[in-house]
């Protein structure tokens, strides 16, 4: 789920910070849980407006379906997506075929 900063309402505990450059050379910046090592965050250079959050962060049962699955090359080999879901090869290529 991609939210505005000023859209995410706070979040508490302790947290790691990880930043590398991206495939594309921009700045990645992505925050981790130090007890169990689940991604809570990810922030892009490419867009600063834009928090990315982990669709599994969230215990709503009513949270909306996933419109895009970004990296979809490195998915585990038993994870399906519903056939309307946009599937990127990494952060911005779309997958040719299905």
């Amino acid at each position: 789920m991609l939210l505005r900063p000023d859209g995410a309402t706070g979040r508490s505990g302790d947290s790691i910070t990880y930043a590398c450059k991206g495939v594309s050379g921009g700045n990645v910046e992505c925050v981790f849980c130090p007890q169990c090592g689940s991604t809570v965050s990810t922030v892009l250079e490419l867009l600063p407006d834009l928090i990315g959050i982990p669709v599994g962060c969230f215990g709503d049962p009513t949270f909306p379906e996933p419109k895009v699955a970004a990296w979809y090359d490195s998915k585990l080999e038993w994870v399906q997506f519903p056939q309307e879901v946009l599937l990127l090869r990494d952060q911005c290529r779309p997958m040719e075929t299905r």
